[in-house]
């Protein structure tokens, strides 16, 4: 089905209205695997990378642990 530039471009902005990104790196092996995994549970890449971070926020609120020392304490 072909939707014209205009219609596409304002249906992605109203989308993008309320979201933001935040890009990232992380290594090929680690990028495989969770293609691999977004994969299996039939999600994409971002979705998957997307209920992870929702995973760990809702474990933090219920029950804050540090599991990193802050990069500025680090010598």
């Amino acid at each position: 089905m072909f939707m014209d530039k205009e219609k596409r471009n304002a249906r992605q902005a109203r989308y993008m209205k309320n979201k933001e990104r935040i890009n990232f790196v992380m290594t090929p092996e680690t990028k495989k695997e969770v293609n691999a995994a977004a994969a299996s549970a039939g999600i994409s890449a971002a979705e998957f990378i997307r209920q992870a971070i929702e995973e760990k926020l809702s474990r933090e609120k219920a029950s804050p642990e540090i599991t990193r020392e802050p990069l500025d304490n680090i010598c």
